[in-house]
């Protein structure tokens, strides 16, 4: 009886810590994603203030 209340926790406090993982994980993607349309809209307007250039 005590191996299945033991298996019990032990399949709970895996599921919790993989729970986290995935979440820092996908939480971590979002922010690099977020911080990738900051540069990209910083440069585009970058470049249409400075205009264009003629060689």
């Amino acid at each position: 009886m005590k191996f299945l209340i033991y298996a019990f926790v032990f399949v709970a406090a895996a599921s919790l810590v993989i729970g986290i993982v995935i979440g820092l994980a996908l939480k971590l993607i979002g922010m690099i994603a977020f911080a990738v349309l900051i540069v990209a809209g910083i440069l585009f307007l970058a470049r249409l203030m400075r205009g264009r250039r003629e060689f």
